[in-house]
């Protein structure tokens, strides 16, 4: 099965477009969420990989942008294990960073960038979304 088949048909106790940030700078985490929010994906976000394997197995967001360099438990650790878990190998994740580190097998969108790297990266694992100013624009007898 491919990613973005995974990503749009969902899952039990999940919504289409939920992607979880996992970044350990609270500005940097703000930053991505209000981008996503603008073009409609939900967002959840967590400080380090040990908060965001506690968030996984709670809710199963369709995509995972995850820094590679945190404290706690970092972005490659976060990563593997993952890939180790049943439940979460095949959550599609997107590795965001500033370092030189690369995690075989991730996608990377590096920092400093341009959100258009963020944004391409959810369109192609989830779709593209109706940004929430879209979707009133749209409604029905609605006048614009």
């Amino acid at each position: 099965m491919s990613a973005i088949s995974l990503c749009t048909m969902g899952h039990e106790g999940s919504s289409g477009g939920h992607i979880l940030i996992v970044e350990d700078s609270p500005e940097v985490a703000e930053a991505f969420a209000l981008l996503l929010e603008q073009e409609g994906y939900r967002v959840s976000t967590s400080a380090n990989g040990r908060e965001a394997l506690a968030l996984l197995k709670r809710e199963r967001p369709q995509l995972v942008f995850v820094d590679l360099v945190m404290p706690v438990l970092n972005g490659l650790q976060l990563i593997e294990q993952m890939r180790n878990d049943d439940e979460l190998y095949d959550i599609p994740v997107v590795a965001v960073t500033a370092s030189m580190y690369r995690a075989r097998g991730v996608h990377t969108v590096k920092k400093p960038f341009a959100g258009s790297g963020l944004l391409e990266a959810a369109k192609f694992y989830c779709g593209p979304m109706t940004a929430p100013s879209d979707a009133v624009a749209s409604t029905p007898g609605s006048v614009s």
